[in-house]
């Protein structure tokens, strides 16, 4: 599945759950849902950079 896909599911489930979002914050949400994917994305790639697993002291 596409990041975008991921997207536009969230958006979905935050504007049913959440509420309406109104329009002229679509694209600010929009664009903080990307960049959480995008820090888990990093963080997945971080973990897999690291002996442990991921698992550094201080790091928990």
């Amino acid at each position: 599945m596409t990041r975008e896909k991921k997207i536009d599911i969230v958006m979905e489930y935050i504007s049913e759950h959440a509420g309406t979002i109104p329009g002229y914050l679509w694209d600010d949400y929009r664009e903080a849902v990307d960049m959480a994917f995008y820090k888990i994305e990093r963080a997945g790639q971080a973990e897999k950079r690291t002996p442990d697993g991921g698992n550094r002291p201080g790091f928990q």
